[in-house]
């Protein structure tokens, strides 16, 4: 049986703190950002706009890393 491989061209890098989160994108193509955002609804709004104003990406493509880092580690379905 095949196995179909998806090769991911984002990578967005978090480092969560209590107020903000400081990400990184890069992609296969060596293209690399870095933002920080409050650690908050309205903080996770504009991480999502900034993403999608890149060009570069989306969610199907796009693999997210980040530390658990307790109680300052929230899931949360807000894009």
């Amino acid at each position: 049986m095949k196995v179909k491989q998806q090769i991911q061209q984002t990578f967005i890098g978090i480092d969560v703190s209590k107020l903000t989160l400081d990400v990184s994108i890069i992609t296969v193509d060596g293209y690399q950002q870095h933002e920080q955002f409050e650690n908050n609804a309205k903080g996770f709004k504009k991480l999502h706009t900034w993403l999608h104003s890149t060009n570069l990406f989306s969610y199907e493509t796009a693999l997210f890393c980040m530390e658990h880092t307790g109680i300052y580690t929230a899931v949360r379905t807000i894009f």
